[in-house]
């Protein structure tokens, strides 16, 4: 059953993680399917004011969440589905760690934007800094990335140039 790959604890527990991360999704789906399902039944033909842009939101966080979890499960079977090998492990992580990153910060985004909604729905324009904390949390955050992505490419290149023009043999 195993024959090109070892049983070993990293294994079991990366597939452990990995279906972890896709049932956690799946709930967090289907719960959100169900939720808007449930309000679109019961609810009157005619809405509070304040009622269906909160549903809205929160659907739309939910399912952030649920891709963040979806992105973690398609990184790690793709971690485990190579062999162990530390080169082949660092590049799949340089291709996936940013688009992990950049859903994050999208999530983070539009929980500031939950906030901004709740808070000025509620008249707290007080806890409005909370709200510009998660979205400046964000930003730092890409900015981050953007900052890591120039230096690993910078270095990539030097390493590739390196590997593609080996040094001259000095002539005497």
């Amino acid at each position: 059953m195993f024959k090109s790959r070892k049983l070993n604890i990293n294994y079991v527990f990366g597939q452990l993680f990995s279906f972890l991360f896709i049932a956690i999704a799946a709930t967090i789906l289907v719960s959100t399917i169900f939720t808007l399902l449930e309000f679109i039944v019961s609810s009157p033909v005619f809405y509070k004011e304040n009622e269906i842009p909160e549903i809205v939101v929160n659907a739309i966080s939910n399912l952030i969440i649920a891709l963040a979890a979806f992105e973690l499960h398609v990184v790690m079977n793709v971690i485990l589905s190579q062999p162990v090998n530390e080169e082949r492990t660092l590049r799949v992580l340089l291709e996936y760690g940013p688009r992990f990153i950049i859903v994050v910060s999208v999530a983070l985004c539009l929980e500031g934007l939950v906030l901004v909604i709740k808070f000025s729905q509620a008249n707290t324009a007080e806890n409005l800094i909370y709200a510009i904390v998660v979205v400046l949390s964000a930003s730092l955050l890409l900015l981050s990335l953007a900052i890591y992505v120039k230096l690993v490419s910078r270095a990539a290149l030097a390493e590739e140039k390196r590997a593609t023009n080996p040094l001259p043999n000095k002539a005497d």
